[in-house]
């Protein structure tokens, strides 16, 4: 039996109802290198540090709007609940709490006053993991992952590493919408896959998963989709086996880059989701987000 519980993770991508409070990042230095460790061959796994503790592993998730920790290592670290709020998943809406931080830190790029969502004792965070380091707190830093060299590298403001860089600069979003609302925290980019649609197609970047994941129109992924049961699990529930439909996307145009050959996975639509799907940051060998001028690089160069 297949197992995807990235897939249903992303899916759910914590939406919160809730107010967070403002965050103001500590620059120490110009830009933080931070090595990362691969597990299940895709998935970047970095030392974390709560309010100047000692580090633990966190999931690395570029398609989670908020970060998140297990309710276990909340209590351990005393973090005071301050809010509840509801998180919407693939399987379902769960109420969870917020907890406060003084800090959260990765290597020398720390965010002070972050309120993280405390896990649901069943929800599916991968094994050995104690939590995933999300947008709210990427999003204060311009940032390099290197897939080849399995390094993150943050910029605190200084605009060095985006100098350094060539390659075609694509807009992103970095909201949306959903269920008439606003949505925050998101890395959203235009992309086109004739066979499935004439349409341009939204995709989420995400570096949490490992296929092309389609949420909304296209999700039948059309002639030649394979239905296959999946186990997965989401922050909002426990692993489940549910139907997907997969196929191999033969072109994926993204700008001026052609992926061919990709792997895609639709599971039970989302109507409700902010974009047409989840694309794998994992694709590229290294990808640069400018969260400051709202653009992306896929395999960018250096400059010499």
């Amino acid at each position: 039996m297949p197992e995807a519980a990235v897939i249903a993770r992303v899916v759910a991508v914590c939406s919160l109802a809730f107010t967070l409070s403002t965050c103001v990042v500590v620059p120490a230095q110009t830009t933080v290198t931070v090595d990362f460790k691969v597990t299940n061959g895709y998935m970047m796994v970095v030392p974390v540090s709560i309010n100047g503790r000692q580090p633990i592993d966190f999931l690395v998730d570029t398609g989670t709007s908020r970060t998140m920790i297990e309710r276990n290592v909340a209590d351990q670290l005393e973090l005071p609940k301050v809010a509840t709020g509801m998180i919407d998943g693939v399987q379902g809406t769960m109420r969870v709490s917020l907890a406060h931080t003084n800090s959260v830190s990765l290597g020398g790029a720390k965010v002070s006053g972050l309120n993280l969502t405390v896990a649901p004792e069943d929800a599916g965070l991968p094994h050995d993991l104690r939590g995933i380091l999300g947008e709210d707190f990427l999003e204060r830093f311009d940032v390099l992952i290197d897939n080849r060299h399995h390094r993150i590298e943050l910029d605190l403001g200084s605009g060095t590493i985006g100098n350094a860089l060539d390659g075609e600069r694509l807009p992103i979003r970095l909201d949306g919408m959903s269920a008439g609302g606003p949505t925050t925290g998101r890395l959203i980019v235009a992309s086109r896959a004739p066979e499935l649609s004439r349409d341009e197609i939204t995709l989420l970047l995400d570096s949490g998963i490992n296929s092309l994941v389609f949420l909304r129109e296209v999700q039948g992924l059309g002639v030649g989709a394979v239905k296959q049961t999946y186990r997965i699990a989401s922050p909002s529930r426990a692993s489940d086996f549910v139907q997907v439909s997969t196929r191999v996307v033969q072109q994926l145009r993204i700008g001026n880059r052609v992926l061919t050959n990709v792997n895609a996975v639709a599971p039970p639509a989302r109507p409700d989701a902010d974009t047409d799907g989840l694309l794998p940051t994992s694709f590229f060998t290294s990808v640069f987000v400018s969260h400051s001028q709202k653009y992306v690089i896929f395999n960018p160069s250096r400059r010499h």
